[in-house]
Formats: structure tokens, C-alpha cells, sequence
């Protein structure tokens, strides 16, 4: 019986010699070489279906040159396989759109992972082993369960790019651990201020900021010489308090998004030549 019910699928797999094979559902799937496998790509845009979780198993524990893994949007996936022994081949993993509902306690058993973005599921709390994730540089889990920052996540020293959007009212001021973040960007409307202790992060230049309450730049971006792209969209944002929160920004140049009318955007242009005003986009998860 086929595995997903029916449901047509778009799978794209590609084997280690460089072949690439389509399958439109689990059973077809299922039937290939995963010996021979080091990429798939399981995209369902229709109806939602499930994946067996004999073929999850197999995906985790029995395909050994599998380096990039996506099954995105409408696969109903409870919970992962427990993962049997070390992986060091799993580089990149998209889980988004599943009713994932919870990370595994061995997930740090994905010692190569570099890249996992697992938005829009049911996800409301992380393993104390996800912090073991020493090689993870992005993390992108908006649209999860979360009430309140994972502390778990401030252990991962590796993280260049984190995406977080959920109903907790504190951004930590151990976000600071996070040395080598690049980017940050972060939602929740209960958040009505950002750490100090942001000002420490050197190599922090892009933060965004949407669909939060701020009325202006938060305090402190402004000494943040290394910002160069802040987005405030849909941030209720008032043009007198954002100009004289912009007076002595320290930084060199900075690209400023928010969804402030165009005569606004070109008036504080005027103000302040060095910053470049541009609209924000809207923002989906």
C-alpha cells in the first residue's frame, strides 16, 4: 500500500553518479537504491499526506550519502526516527510545513548538519541535545509553539544566521554567545525591547525586526557600528521618535526597511543622506 495515500508528490532524487530520478509518491520512492542516494527533495503543493515511519527511519539511519534531505510543506510528521548512530553525511535538512511536534533528544547525532529550517510546525520547546549541534550554522524555526527563547540555542557557537519568531516577550542577553552570528531576524509582539548585550556582537550587520510594536530604532542598534541592514517593517513606527532615535547613529551606512509612506521615507532621506530608506516587503514564513 502506498504510503501516502494516494497523494501525487514531487520527488527529486539524486544518486552519487550523478543521476537524478522522479517519483510522484512513497511507494515509488521506496523502491530505489538508498545506498546510492546523496539528495531528496519531497515537495507536496496539493493535499496533505503522511510519511511512513519506516521510510523516515530509512532516510536517517540507512541512506549513508545522504547530504541534503528537503520534505517540505503538507507531510504529516510527528516525530522524527531516533537516530541510531553518528551521521556524518546530512549537511542540510528542510522540514517546514510538517505538524512537527517535537526535535529528538539524539538530534545532535547529525554531526555534519550545517543547515536545518524547520518553520511552521508544532515544535514548543528543544532537546537538551540540540545544543551538541557544533557544526550547525543556520536555523530558521519561525512559525513554531515556542512561549519563550530556547536556551539550547545560545550554545550553538557556530550560528551565522538565526530566524525565530514566536510569542515570547525577552530576547536573552546571553544572545551575546552567538559570536559569529551574521544575521538575526526575530518577531514576536510582546517584545518590547532588545538586550544591551547585542552591542557586543561584532559581526552582527543584518537585523530584522518585523510585525513587533517599536515605534522606533531600538537603542542598541545605534551603537552598533557594524549594522549595515536593519528591517522595522510593520512596526508602528512614528517619524519623529525613528529620526531622533537615528541622531548620532554610529555606524557607517545603514539600509533602513520599514513600511513608513514613501513622502515619510523621503523626508528622513533628507535628514539623514547616509542611511538609505527602503519599503519593507511582507513577510511569510
Amino acid at each position: 500500500m502506498d504510503p501516502s495515500g494516494g497523494v501525487k508528490l514531487n520527488i527529486t532524487v539524486s544518486l552519487i553518479n550523478g543521476r537524478t530520478l522522479h517519483f510522484s509518491d512513497f511507494e515509488e520512492m521506496s523502491e530505489a537504491d538508498f545506498k546510492r542516494i546523496k539528495s531528496i527533495k519531497i515537495l507536496n503543493n496539493g493535499v496533505k499526506t503522511q510519511m511512513d515511519s519506516s521510510l523516515l527511519d530509512k532516510l536517517f539511519n540507512h541512506t549513508p550519502h545522504l547530504y541534503y534531505l528537503t520534505i517540505d510543506d503538507n507531510v504529516h510528521i510527528k516525530e522524527l526516527p531516533k537516530i541510531e548512530n553518528d551521521n556524518n553525511s546530512l549537511i542540510y535538512l528542510i522540514l517546514s510545513g510538517n505538524q512537527l511536534q517535537e526535535i529528538p533528544e539524539d538530534f545532535a547525532k547529525l554531526k555534519a548538519l550545517k543547515s536545518f529550517r524547520c518553520l511552521r510546525n508544532e515544535i514548543s520547546s528543544l532537546p537538551e541535545g540540540f545544543a551538541g549541534l557544533k557544526s550547525l550554522k543556520t536555523l530558521m524555526v519561525a512559525g513554531n509553539n515556542f512561549k519563550e527563547f530556547p536556551k539550547e540555542i545560545l550554545e550553538l557557537h557556530a550560528l551565522e544566521r538565526l530566524q525565530f519568531n514566536e510569542e515570547f516577550g525577552v530576547l536573552p542577553v546571553g544572545i551575546s554567545n552567538l559570536e559569529r552570528l551574521l544575521k538575526l531576524s526575530v518577531s514576536s509582539a510582546s517584545l518590547s525591547s532588545l538586550p544591551e548585550s547585542l552591542k557586543e556582537m561584532k559581526n552582527l550587520v543584518t537585523i530584522d525586526l518585523p510585525y513587533i510594536e517599536f515605534t522606533k530604532l531600538p537603542d542598541p542598534l545605534k551603537e552598533m557600528e557594524n549594522i549595515s541592514r536593519v528591517d522595522l517593517g510593520h512596526n508602528p513606527l512614528n517619524k519623529e521618535e525613528l529620526a531622533a532615535s537615528l541622531e548620532g547613529f554610529q555606524g557607517e551606512e545603514l539600509i533602513l526597511f520599514t513600511t513608513l509612506n514613501e513622502s515619510d521615507r523621503l523626508e528622513l532621506s533628507e535628514l539623514f543622506p547616509e542611511i538609505k530608506f527602503r519599503k519593507s516587503a511582507m513577510y511569510l514564513y
